[in-house]
Parts: structure tokens; C-alpha cells; sequence
């Protein structure tokens, strides 16, 4: 491998000595000046206020020439090298957008926007993995990043941040086509082309890859778990491997704008121990937005918005045989309906059955109208949402079922007790999500005071009504002061919601064991009437039983400090955060309930018990800080940051994905440190940029209590324009330039026992790109 990647890298540095002609001029490969960055408008964190200098949270932005040489081959991975107070950790069966220390146990407490436009699922997972986990980065203008709750803009789901992918737009009529090829099978092609006359901008973008990933490493997660007869290595794993197709539309005509859209994915999940070990989503949609003044002071913008979401679920195969055929022949030699051309044990996996799947319909409208100064030095924006769900839904192949095991595929399903029952329809005995359709109703109000030239004060808040887990109202105050624009001070409280997800009121995961809301009664009449019923650790007569589930919420509290002048810029946030009533995945085997035994609507699980959303009991307090430094010097751009969080307190009740044991910030590492150096210059065979990324993340706390030593994420990138070869550009990408090995932090939501990190990171790799503009 090591003699492939020098081959590469000659390649790639020849190549670049060629005569390319220079398609972009020094400002362009530098990326936007300090003060152009502060002049970006944006849209995501207020209603009123576009000016990034001036927004009331804390917002980092992220553009197309940021991305370009990043080495990031997906959003998440851009998001960890560029934004403090994020950092992607690793699950069993998740890859999860953290923010400020916290890690749920899937991405349902995150938001993300599709042009401002919410993509969220509402059954189950929450922001769509095949944006958040995908590799469609050259369609991004830029990603504009909440550092914390939303709700007070955009409702439930951004309890803990917000990412806004901007799509581009380009300035004139063409058409780019981009060729990727690397290492380990990385190929992409991507085509855009742009039209434009006076009235009317057309834009359509297509791109097609796949990456066939680097095999795990035999060591920490992947060496300590085992399940079905296999270790997490054993399946044979492929790190980041993926495929993906885009195609992505825009079309605006004077004050009208539509998007149309197709993201599919299909990706391995390389830490999960079982055999429905690769996801793939599907998720088509169109939205269209209607611009109207009125006069100087009035406006009114109405949009809409539909998709149709699809996940699926299959299996990974080509495993690692092992000697042992403990799951086989122990149980499957029993049923003489078993031949050995039917054998599929779980050390030698069938690949690509369809262990699962299921669909989501989202249709939602949204009315915004904006008036400056309906009262002397007051900007107020007024609007109301209204969003409807339909999940449980079949996929496109009829589908909404959910495996854990490939053998239930032959027509029997574990009982939990070492044998196996016959089933028929995987719908009915194996459902992923019950049919359901829900509404969700919103009104929201903003408010910018202007005092002074100085001083702005604002207030807002939104009111989110759902049908099930009730009403919540998210407000935010706040001060500006500004001084000289060189000193930015801002004082910020806020509060953000996430409401349980749709499953938890529609039961659903049958065979998984999902307990509804709806029949917690009948498992406290269970906990009541019999002593040997072990319910949630207690033994007959419960004193704490199930209750109703409220939306999980964040109180915080944000002290910054901005100073811009010149070539320099420096930031600094101090956050003070406290959750209460903390949704998280509850589960208990039953003494007295056994596997096909019901309580109300839901089946006891194959392992014998249920698992439930439930509100902790105790609240969570944190703090931290945020330091970002920029700075210009000529043609040579610096940054660095450092983000720190800490446990301030953790009652009795605060479970893992938030903290662990002895107050200790579970899995996130609590320092992590960034630097990024661009350099571009104009030589005599051309514009040549050059991109150093240098993530260090300090040491974290495992679920097992370990405390374990951190690691470094460092990419350069070398791109070239030339004038011999008009509208061309080649660019050159090394990924993990310093061999990095350390484990990397894996949350500890389920069983995650003897899992000290998972041998997560890619080795070094590179791979080269060729941009041609018509």
C-alpha cells in the first residue's frame, strides 16, 4: 500500500508541473478576506438580522474554498476540521454530528437545512444521513453552523445545533465538470451547468461515486465486540466505504425559486455487530419560495416544501470466516427444512439482503413577513409554520421491517430462548414504524431594537404544538454592543426543545421491542400487581414509574467577544448550558415477560424485554469556551481554535451519550484544537494554493472509564491553475498526512463493553481532482 501511495503522490505532484492555464485570481484561492466573511449574509439563525457580524448566537460559516482543498470527504468530516465546538464521534450503528460536548445516541437532536429548508425525519433519525454522512460537498456554496439550539428559529430538533447547507449559484452561464480518482477505489464525477438571462437563473447539477473504504483494524471496538458468533472485525468491515448519485435542480424566476433534488446514498456501518450492517437512504423532495415587497419597510416571503424519505437496510457479507459455527450449528441444525445450500450463519454473511426498510412523507408551508420600523428603531419579523409527517410508511419495495439476524430471511425468527419460531410477513412480525401521521404547529416573532448606534437589543420566540408531546415555547434575549466596529460584545440566553421521536407514540421496532408511550400504563399495572415483575430496576410496588414524555430542553446562556480590525479578527465565546428532562433510549429485560408476550400494542423483544424513550431525571449543567483566531498577511492566511466543555454537574439520572460516571464528558473530547495555513501565490508557471488542516483532539473518557489518549486529523491539499491550458485546474489531496493510529472516540449508548475507541481513522491516503470549466 505504502508503494501505491508514493506512486500517486509523484503522479500527483508531476502532474501539477504541467502548463495549466489559471482559471481564479489570487483573492479567489484565498478565499474570502476577514472583512468579505463578516459581510456574508445569513439566514438560518435569525429572522431579522443577515449580517454575520451582528447575528444573536453563535454561528460559524464554512465556504466552497474552504472545502476545496479540506481533504473532507464528507459533511460531518467538514464540519470536525473547521467548526469549534464540534466533533463527529463514532456509535454502534451511527456516525453523529456532537456539539459542545453532548452525543445522543442518533442525530435526531440536530437539524439540518437544505437551503434553509429542514430535511429532519421525524419517525426516527432525525437529520438525514445521506447529507450529513454524505460526500456531495462541491454542490455547497457554504454551510453555515448554529453552535447551539435553534428552536427559537426553527423548532424542535435543534436542541443542539443547526448546519444550513447553501447550495451554489454560480455568476455566469457554463458548465464545470469535475473528475475525482484516489486510493482505495475513490472515484467521483460531478456536472453542473448554469443558464441565465435577465429574469430567469437555471441551474442543474448531477454527480455519481463511490469509495470502496479501508478494512478495520483488529483492535478496540472492533476486537472487543462480538455478537452472533462474530467480533466487529470479523465482518469485515470497509471504514467510510460508500456510493452515492446526486441530482440537484434550482430555477429562479424574478421573486420565485424552486429547488428539486435526489440525494441516494448507500454506506457501511462499520461498528455495528450485527448483520443489517449497511444503510442506505433515498430521499427525493422540491421546495419553492415566494419573495414579495411591498415597499421599503414590508416584506413577505411564503414557502413550501415536500420529500419522500426512504431508509434501507442490508447486510455486508464477505465476512471473515472463523472455525466456529456457534450460531449455525448449535440452533439451525435442529429444522430439517435447513439444507446446506440454505447455510447462512452468521460467520459467513450472504451480502446485500434486505434486511429492512421504511419511508417518511414530510409536506410543510411557511409564511415570514418582515417590517422595519413599524416603531422608531425596531426591525420585527412575524411568521407561522405549519409542518405534517406520515412515517411507517413502505419503501419503494414494499418494505417497513426491521432484522437483527439474516437467518429470520429463511422464515424463522429467534425467540429469544435459544430457538426459533416460524414467521410469514416481515411487515407484520418484524415492523419498523408503526403507520402514523402527525402535524406539527408553529408561530414565531423576532424583534431588533436599535437603541443606539452601539447598543441593539433583541427578544424573540417561537411556539412549537405537536399532538403528542404537547406545546413548548422557546424564547431568546440579548444585548449588542459595539464599539467603533472593532469591539463586538453580546450577551445571549436561549432555550431549545427536542420532542421524543415518532415512534416513541406509535410503537413500532416490533421484534426490537419498542414500548410506546401510549401503553406505559400497563406496564406500571404490571409493576404494581406483581412482585417478581422487574420493572426499570424496581421490584414490584414501584416508586418511580413511567411517565408521560416531555420534549427534552437546553437553557443557555452565551457571553461574546469579537474584535475586528484590519487583517486580524479574534472571537471568543463563553457558554453556559443546562439540559432538563433528557430523552434518552431506556432498556430492561422483564423478569415475569418473555419473548411473543405483549404489553398492550407492543411485542416484548427477541432478547426479552423493551427498550422506551424516557425523561431522565436529573439535569445536566455544563460551560466552556470557544477561541478563534484569523489573521491575513498578504497572501498567506492564518486560523486557529480552541474549544474547551466541562461537566459543571451531573444529578443522579443523567445517563451515557452525555456523561459518564464521575462527571466526565462521555466519549467528546473536551479540548480540541484546530489550525488551518492557506498560502496562495502567483509564480511564473502559474496561481498555485496550498491548505494545511490540523485537527488535534486531546484526550477523551470511554464508556468502559478509561481515560484514553487523543490524536491528530491533518490533510493538505495543493491545487494549480496555469495559462496554457484555459479553464483548467488540478488539485492534489493527502488525507491523515501524519499516519495518525489512535483509537477514536466511540459514545457509549448500548453495549459497549471493553470499547475503549474504535479504530476509526483512515490510513493515509490521497487522491487527485481535474476541475474544467466550458
Amino acid at each position: 500500500m505504502r508503494s501505491n501511495y508514493c506512486r500517486l503522490c509523484i503522479a500527483s505532484f508531476a502532474a501539477l508541473s504541467f502548463n495549466i492555464s489559471a482559471q481564479n485570481n489570487i483573492d479567489a484561492l484565498l478565499d474570502l478576506s476577514i472583512e468579505e466573511l463578516l459581510e456574508l449574509e445569513i439566514q438560518v439563525a435569525s429572522n431579522v438580522v443577515t449580517e454575520l457580524r451582528k447575528q444573536p448566537t453563535s454561528i460559524t460559516t464554512i465556504t466552497a474554498d474552504n472545502i476545496r482543498l479540506s481533504g473532507a470527504r464528507t459533511l460531518n468530516e467538514l464540519l470536525t476540521i473547521y467548526v469549534p465546538g464540534f466533533f463527529l464521534v463514532e456509535d454502534q450503528d451511527d456516525t453523529i454530528a456532537g456539539f459542545r460536548g453532548v452525543v445522543p445516541d442518533n442525530n435526531s437532536k440536530t437539524m439540518l437545512l437544505l437551503n434553509g429548508e429542514s430535511l429532519n425525519t421525524e419517525w426516527f433519525w432525525g437529520a438525514p444521513d445521506a447529507l450529513l454522512n454524505g460526500v456531495e460537498l462541491e454542490l455547497i456554496e457554504r454551510v453555515e453552523i448554529i453552535r447551539g439550539p435553534g428552536s427559537v428559529t426553527l423548532g424542535q430538533g435543534a436542541l443542539l445545533g443547526v448546519i444550513n447547507i447553501v447550495t451554489r449559484k454560480n455568476k455566469s452561464n457554463g458548465a464545470n465538470v469535475m473528475l475525482k480518482a484516489g486510493e482505495n477505489g475513490y472515484r467521483k464525477a460531478t456536472l453542473d451547468v448554469t443558464v441565465k438571462n435577465e429574469d430567469v437563473m437555471a441551474f442543474l447539477y448531477l454527480s455519481k461515486g463511490d469509495y470502496n473504504g479501508q478494512k478495520m483494524e483488529n483492535r478496540g471496538w472492533a476486537q472487543s465486540r462480538f455478537d452472533q458468533g462474530l467480533s466487529v472485525y470479523q465482518r469485515n468491515h470497509k471504514l467510510k466505504r460508500s456510493d452515492h448519485q446526486t441530482l440537484f435542480s434550482q430555477v429562479t424566476y424574478k421573486n420565485v425559486n424552486i429547488d428539486l433534488y435526489h440525494f441516494e446514498q448507500g454506506r457501511d456501518l462499520y461498528n455495528f455487530y450485527r448483520d443489517r450492517e449497511v444503510v442506505r437512504q433515498t430521499l427525493n423532495g422540491a421546495s419553492i419560495q415566494y419573495a414579495h415587497t411591498f415597499n421599503d419597510a414590508i416584506r413577505l416571503k411564503v414557502s413550501a416544501r415536500y420529500s419522500n424519505d426512504e431508509y434501507q437496510l442490508f447486510s455486508h457479507g464477505n465476512n471473515i470466516r472463523t472455525p466456529e459455527r456457534l450460531y449455525f450449528e448449535s440452533v439451525a441444525s435442529q429444522f430439517s427444512s435447513f439444507s446446506m445450500a440454505n447455510e447462512r450463519a452468521d460467520d459467513s454473511v450472504e451480502p446485500d439482503l434486505n434486511m429492512g426498510g421504511t419511508g417518511e412523507i414530510r409536506q410543510g408551508v411557511k409564511l415570514l413577513l418582515n417590517w422595519d420600523n413599524p416603531l422608531p428603531g425596531h426591525k420585527i419579523a412575524l411568521g407561522t409554520e405549519y409542518v405534517s409527517y406520515r412515517y411507517g410508511r413502505t419503501d419503494s419495495n414494499g418494505h417497513n421491517y426491521i432484522l437483527n439476524e439474516e437467518i429470520q430471511l429463511l422464515g424463522f425468527s429467534s425467540d429469544g430462548q435459544g430457538g426459533f419460531i416460524q414467521t410469514n410477513d416481515l411487515n407484520e412480525t418484524n415492523t419498523w414504524a408503526k403507520p402514523a401521521s402527525v402535524a406539527i404547529r408553529s408561530i414565531f416573532l423576532e424583534d431588533i431594537y436599535q437603541y443606539s448606534d452601539s447598543l441593539d437589543l433583541f427578544a424573540a420566540f417561537r411556539f412549537d404544538d405537536h399532538p403528542n408531546w404537547g406545546s413548548q415555547l422557546s424564547p431568546r434575549v440579548g444585548v449588542l454592543y459595539d464599539v467603533e466596529k472593532t469591539h463586538l460584545f453580546r450577551l445571549t440566553w436561549q432555550t431549545g426543545f427536542r420532542g421524543a421521536v415518532g415512534v416513541q407514540f406509535t410503537g413500532g421496532f416490533v421484534q426490537d421491542g419498542l414500548l410506546a408511550q401510549s401503553n406505559f400504563p400497563i406496564a406500571n399495572a404490571w409493576a404494581d400487581s406483581y412482585g417478581d415483575f422487574n420493572f426499570d430496576g424496581i421490584v414490584g410496588n414501584a416508586t418511580e414509574q413511567l411517565s408521560s414524555v416531555e420534549p427534552e430542553t437546553i437553557e443557555s446562556v452565551e457571553l461574546s467577544y469579537q474584535y475586528s480590525k484590519n487583517a486580524l479578527q479574534f472571537s471568543s465565546v463563553i457558554f453556559h448550558n443546562t439540559f432538563q428532562d433528557i430523552l434518552a433510549a431506556d432498556a430492561n429485560g422483564w423478569v415475569g415477560l418473555e419473548f411473543g408476550d405483549k404489553i398492550g400494542t407492543d411485542d416484548i423483544g427477541t432478547w426479552g424485554g423493551n427498550w422506551y424513550y424516557q425523561n431522565q431525571s436529573g439535569k445536566l449543567t455544563q460551560r466552556g469556551v470557544e477561541l478563534e483566531l484569523r489573521y491575513q498577511y498578504e497572501n498567506l492566511k492564518l486560523s486557529a481554535s480552541h474549544a474547551h466543555v466541562s461537566v459543571v454537574n451531573a444529578d443522579p439520572g443523567v445517563i451515557g451519550g452525555y456523561v459518564l460516571p464521575g462527571k466526565k464528558v462521555a466519549a467528546y473530547p473536551e479540548d480540541v484544537s484546530r489550525l488551518h495555513i492557506n498560502y496562495a501565490t502567483e509564480l511564473a508557471l502559474g496561481q498555485l494554493s496550498i491548505n494545511y488542516e490540523h485537527v488535534y483532539f486531546w484526550q477523551f473518557h470511554a464508556p468502559t472509564g478509561v481515560t484514553v489518549s487523543g490524536g491528530t486529523i491533518a490533510n493538505v491539499g495543493v491545487g494549480l491553475t496555469l495559462p496554457s491550458v484555459k479553464n483548467l485546474e488540478l488539485s492534489a489531496i493527502i488525507k491523515n498526512l501524519w499516519q495518525e493510529d489512535s483509537l477514536y472516540p466511540i459514545n457509549g449508548t448500548g453495549d459497549l463493553l471493553g470499547a475503549n475507541g474504535t479504530p476509526a481513522i483512515e490510513k493515509r491516503s490521497a487522491w487527485l481532482s481535474l476541475l474544467y470549466s466550458f
